[in-house]
């Protein structure tokens, strides 16, 4: 039996501090970070009620936006300022808008005013 113990005890001094290596998870593909969810966008139908160049907006009652906008008339800032020298009130146009921002984006005149109209320079 002491021969049995001193066995076991030279094993145990021999393999102290000694343990197998730890294994390491496989690496598990990095995903792609996630995009940002396109903003839902609108159809705008509206009529223009003044152009202001100096601050680079539109007045323009438009028509109800279905679950977004009521019918109303506002003042909305524009994409491209060089389609207010193409503008007049009292012209139908359409745009694009999107959810969170009062921009209009791509109008397009889609009937000419017909009469006087104002336009601040």
């Amino acid at each position: 039996m002491n021969q049995t113990r001193t066995l076991f005890l030279l094993l145990a001094a021999l393999f102290h501090g000694h343990t197998a290596p730890a294994q390491t998870p496989a690496k598990t593909p990095e995903k792609a970070p996630e995009k940002a969810p396109a903003k839902k966008q609108y159809i705008f139908h509206g009529k223009v009620e003044s152009i202001d160049k100096v601050g680079n907006y539109v007045s323009a009652s438009n028509e109800k936006i279905e679950g977004w906008m009521d019918a109303m008339s506002m003042v909305y800032p524009v994409d491209d300022v060089s389609i207010l020298d193409t503008l007049k009130p009292g012209d139908q146009i359409t745009a694009t808008v999107y959810e969170g921002d009062y921009s209009l984006h791509q109008i397009k005149v889609v009937a000419k005013a017909t009469g006087t109209a104002e336009t601040k320079k």
